[in-house]
């Protein structure tokens, strides 16, 4: 009888503690987006971004090379992914 209680009160603790457990950390992890960052030229016809700051679809760039977040050179600045150094 000793040992059923025993595994019972464990039992009951964890359950306990897991519900009642602040769960920021779970929170934390599903709300958090890695920013991934991209280059793309600044030119007026450019319309590729690039994952490498030395990738070759750079070097006609006549204009400043700039460095954006993923979402902002599609969205933003309407950019499709380079063939040369595809993601």
């Amino acid at each position: 009888m000793k040992k059923i209680f025993t595994l019972f009160a464990f039992f009951s603790l964890f359950i306990v503690s897991t519900a009642f457990s602040p769960r920021v950390e779970r929170v934390h992890d599903s709300t958090v987006q890695k920013t991934s960052y991209v280059y793309i030229c600044d030119g007026p016809k450019s319309v590729r971004y690039h994952s490498r700051k030395n990738c070759p679809g750079l070097n006609n760039c006549r204009h400043g090379v700039i460095s954006v977040s993923l979402s902002d050179a599609v969205n933003k600045y309407g950019r499709t992914p380079c063939k040369i150094c595809e993601r």
